[in-house]
């Protein structure tokens, strides 16, 4: 019960920097939605670096601020400091929240093209969490979950960046509608 409780307090921060990304990633893609069907490629790719550029940063500075504080709190030996997990741990899931960001404006870039490449890759993600979650969460106790979640997160990140590279190039590459004078 100790650990269950200090997983579900350190997960809680952790949670809360993925909600971040998806607050500032959800309200751009209706405008990815119509700069896509107006075809202006060069403004939705700007919008979007924009968009990559201030999730992984925040992303990356709330993680850095979240595990200063499990840090200084385990470094000052504070009470609160034992209701969180270790800082090692904590980076393992703060380090995953941030490949997690990565993948969010992608995601959202991709699915504004009324198209879903991902879903086989969302499944796979889920069954192999679970899996690895599982077997090392029994080895290894935290950790384990913690490391189990960033495994999979670092395998299915670049996969997502590959299916988002991959496609924008492919609906990109359409002629322009023709115009009848």
């Amino acid at each position: 019960p100790v650990v269950a409780g200090q997983m579900g307090m350190t997960w809680a921060f952790v949670n809360a920097l993925m909600v971040l990304a998806s607050a500032l990633t959800a309200p751009k893609t209706p405008s990815f939605g119509i700069l896509i069907a107006q075809r202006k490629y060069v403004e939705l790719d700007r919008i979007f670096g924009k968009l990559m550029l201030t999730v992984i940063g925040l992303t990356v500075a709330g993680a850095i601020g979240v595990w200063s504080l499990v840090f200084l709190l385990n470094y000052l030996c504070h009470p609160l400091a034992s209701r969180l997990l270790a800082p090692s741990t904590t980076s393992y899931l703060l380090f995953a929240s941030i490949l997690y960001s990565v993948g969010l404006p992608m995601s959202a870039y991709l699915r504004a093209h009324k198209k879903e490449p991902l879903m086989m890759l969302s499944i796979a993600n889920g069954v192999f969490t679970a899996i690895l979650v599982v077997i090392l969460g029994k080895f290894y106790a935290a950790s384990g979950v913690a490391v189990g979640y960033l495994i999979v997160t670092t395998i299915v990140t670049p996969f997502v960046a590959l299916i988002w590279y991959r496609r924008r190039a492919e609906w990109h590459t359409d002629p322009a509608p023709e115009t009848v004078p």
